[in-house]
């Protein structure tokens, strides 16, 4: 009897052998006449089985000379099936030969390992890109975004956790994702991802994206839950969440509506180049400051606005305003229900 060993590992890591792969064998095994087709399944021990019993490798008995074909059925969590298959023949000296374009080191698919007695079967994981723009910042990523993303998630071996959690740092604006599984049939995985911090000066995008992904690592989700701010095609593999920036403007005004020119005022706060005051005169349309970007979070980020210079024939307010800036892009005045944007 010939026996083949079936090792089955992820193109990064082909020390750790992964769980839960399925394998189809067809082939005329010893002992039979006609070709048939076997199932094994592997385990994180490197183990292997077939029909309910563990074997320490391949336990189909081949018949040198003979030609099989293996092909992936089903991938361990967070992996491709691989695509496309391997037919090989198994020698008088108990080898196994090919001639299918076996994969290159870090890619995956089916490959001969250096013992000519080993079938390694390279899945490739599934990875999600995700990219944070601001509407103002053209195809430049924004630092400074986190989201949370929950669902169920592959161990490093290919088995499954429970459903949980994760936090995803886009430092310089991009993240990878990765440890998806894949829904198939009434194996459903659903994804919710939620932005949970918005970089400074820019208001946080509501809303929660829910999809699964296919056997591909494609994403998968229902017309209608892709909120505003969020980008995402069926069948690709990257998601594009944009923020607005946090636009803030101030214009000074007498009692009775009209603009007042030459009012001065001092703004301090954490600004976005770094300063913590700024100086601002109104002008004839009484504008004060527009368009000012101005940093948010979810507790409300603090400014202080004093008048310092009244208009002529105009007295100098006895306090100053605080107000709080909020990552949903609203403003309030500090103390008060009052909303002023």
């Amino acid at each position: 009897p010939i026996e083949i060993g079936l090792v089955k590992v992820g193109v990064n890591d082909t020390a750790t052998p992964l769980a839960a792969a399925q394998f189809q064998i067809t082939g005329t095994f010893a002992g039979g006449t006609e070709q048939e087709t076997r199932t094994f399944a592997t385990n994180a021990d490197g183990t292997l089985t077939y029909q309910d019993q563990t074997l320490e490798n391949l336990s189909a008995v081949f018949v040198a000379g003979d030609e099989y074909t293996i092909v992936e059925t089903a991938a361990p969590g967070g992996c491709k099936i691989i695509d496309g298959q391997l037919t090989f023949e198994v020698t008088e000296g108990g080898q196994i030969e090919t001639t299918d374009q076996t994969a290159q080191p870090g890619q995956p698919g089916f490959a001969i390992g250096a013992d000519n007695v080993t079938i390694m079967a390279l899945d490739e994981p599934f990875e999600i890109q995700l990219t944070k723009l601001g509407s103002d910042t053209g195809d430049e990523p924004l630092n400074g975004a986190v989201f949370e993303l929950t669902g169920v998630f592959a161990n490093a071996d290919g088995s499954l956790q429970e459903t949980s959690t994760r936090v995803i740092d886009a430092v310089g604006g991009v993240a990878t994702i990765d440890g998806l599984v894949a829904s198939s049939g009434d194996n459903v995985y659903e994804y919710q991802l939620v932005e949970t911090v918005a970089p400074d000066g820019y208001e946080k995008v509501a809303g929660t994206f829910t999809f699964t992904i296919d056997a591909q690592g494609n994403l998968s989700f229902k017309e209608g839950d892709l909120p505003q701010g969020y980008a995402a095609t069926a069948g690709t593999a990257s998601i594009t969440v944009t923020d607005e920036p946090h636009l803030v403007s101030m214009v000074k005004q007498a009692p009775d509506g009209d603009p007042l020119e030459g009012a001065q005022f001092t703004v301090e706060g954490p600004f976005l180049d770094g300063e913590r005051s700024k100086t601002f005169t109104s002008d004839a349309e009484g504008t004060v400051f527009e368009g000012l970007q101005l940093a948010g979070s979810a507790e409300g980020v603090a400014y202080t606005v004093t008048e310092t210079e009244a208009p002529e024939g105009y007295q100098l307010p006895e306090q100053s305003m605080q107000l709080l800036v909020f990552d949903d892009g609203t403003v309030k005045v500090a103390d008060s229900q009052s909303t002023v944007l």
